[in-house]
């Protein structure tokens, strides 16, 4: 078994063969997220157009991994969060603003780009361990209603130019 393969869906074809499924749908994103955050040692990286927190039943599992964000945050793993602000850009939703204030409060940094750009890749990163990219944003309706899909990605050398593109946009963007 290969790292990665805790972090994909593995089902039996009618012809006994083992296959691995890297896409993510609905509520699989946040499972798989969760299971990838939880293995940070070093960092997590994530970019998001939506952040949402909830204290409705819906939002319970969204609640749980931005806890887990927060908790790593306060074991010394570095939490970095590109998303988007109402300060310079008009068509933000508004549930980033109060979400952004939460997760501050936890220890999480944030960024957003400037000069009116959005933050639309929806991406996670971890130290050197799986990444994930797909259309998932962090909120309630991606992970719940709408149809998302979110893609495993275990190809190193994908992973280290999807972690040089992050930093590079990080340190771009203006600090909240």
């Amino acid at each position: 078994m290969q790292f990665y393969d805790l972090y994909v869906n593995q089902y039996e074809t009618k012809g006994g063969r083992m296959v691995q499924d890297n896409i993510l749908k609905d509520e699989n994103f946040l499972k798989a997220a969760g299971r990838i955050v939880a293995d940070a040692r070093h960092f997590i990286y994530i970019s998001t157009f939506k952040l949402e927190l909830s204290t409705k039943r819906r939002g319970k599992q969204l609640a749980d991994f931005f806890d887990l964000l927060g908790e790593k945050a306060r074991s010394n793993v570095e939490v970095r969060i590109l998303t988007n602000t109402q300060l310079e850009q008009n068509h933000v939703p508004h549930t980033n603003h109060y979400a952004i204030k939460e997760l501050k409060e936890k220890g999480i940094n944030f960024r957003y780009l400037p000069n009116n750009r959005i933050v639309h890749a929806k991406l996670l990163l971890i130290d050197n361990g799986p990444a994930i990219l797909g259309s998932h944003n962090l909120s309630i309706n991606s992970c719940h209603k709408n149809l998302e899909l979110s893609y495993v990605i275990n190809d190193k050398w994908s992973i280290l130019s999807l972690q040089a593109t992050f930093i590079q946009q990080w340190y771009l963007a203006k600090e909240l």
